[in-house]
């Protein structure tokens, strides 16, 4: 069982507010006090101070707090698995991104499937900030996120990398040209997808590195659904930047083209990560080399 001034020092921690902890836990604000400051001799650390008149968490209550995060987490999984002891049922709460949900997740379910069919699975889909908070907060065992993040956080496991290219209508009038620019691409009509609107996108970030953003583009939509963004650009309406093995099957069906951008090469990162300091460490572990082996 979980100390119950450790779920207080959890809530003051989100509430950043005594008075509010109180409330919350149906407790006195002087035992939130009391439950906090057992926790620091007990620790013999500072877990809160005040920086001008507002409450901080020190570097050591961040530490505490990643654990017990994974300490929470565990103990309600470990309470899911002793109901299905002898059964051979197996309970995952996973989470991806949309890009991996398209083109990794069902041979990666099917999989699960055939290994275990009595498997229990929970199947979240979200951008990748969701996810990470997910991971964070114990909702989902682990999570197939892309992108840039803080990789100190997390256990992060490397799947791939792939290009990011430029994907056309195969009758797009830049698919003759043998030498596609930047600057070529500004009158057009930009399709990303809503992810790649966000300062910490390597889309954006490379953009920025050219002093641009999105809506230098003559046109930017956000679309948080790749099947779509790729029915507007074979349909004409526009351009947009894709993972490869997203555009494989249009490419083969020559409904769209990809293009290389001169000076512009855009990689980007497919990782499983999971609670950093997780008691099933070594099962997430076991999940990620048998993903990987497929």
């Amino acid at each position: 069982m979980i100390d119950y001034r450790l779920l207080t020092f959890m809530d003051l921690h989100e509430t950043m507010n005594y008075t509010k902890t109180a409330q919350n836990l149906h407790i006195t604000q002087p035992a939130v006090t009391q439950h906090i400051q057992y926790l620091e001799r007990k620790y013999h650390v500072q877990l809160f101070h005040y920086e001008k008149k507002h409450l901080e968490c020190t570097k050591e209550g961040e530490y505490l707090y990643q654990h017990a995060l994974s300490l929470v987490s565990g103990a309600d999984k470990l309470l899911q698995e002793l109901r299905y002891v002898g059964d051979e049922r197996e309970t995952i709460h996973m989470g991806a991104t949309m890009a991996v949900s398209e083109n990794l997740v069902p041979q990666f379910l099917s999989a699960l499937y055939q290994r275990n069919p009595k498997l229990d699975l929970h199947l979240t889909l979200a951008d990748t900030e969701v996810l990470l908070k997910a991971v964070r907060e114990g909702n989902v065992d682990f999570a197939w996120v892309e992108g840039i993040f803080d990789k100190s956080e997390f256990r992060t496991h490397l799947l791939k990398k792939e290009e990011m290219i430029l994907v056309l209508a195969k009758d797009h009038p830049l698919v003759q040209r043998k030498i596609v620019r930047l600057e070529d691409l500004l009158k057009e009509h930009l399709f990303l997808r809503e992810e790649h609107g966000k300062n910490g996108d390597v889309l954006t970030q490379k953009l920025a590195q050219h002093n641009l953003t999105p809506h230098n583009f003559a046109d930017c939509t956000s679309i948080n659904q790749i099947a779509m963004i790729k029915k507007l650009v074979a349909n004409g309406l526009g351009i947009t930047f894709l993972h490869e093995s997203a555009v494989q099957e249009e490419m083969v069906n020559h409904t769209l083209v990809t293009r290389k951008v001169k000076g512009f090469k855009l990689m980007r990162e497919f990782n499983m990560i999971a609670q950093k300091h997780s008691i099933y460490q070594r099962q997430y572990d076991t999940y990620f080399k048998f993903f990987k082996q497929l």
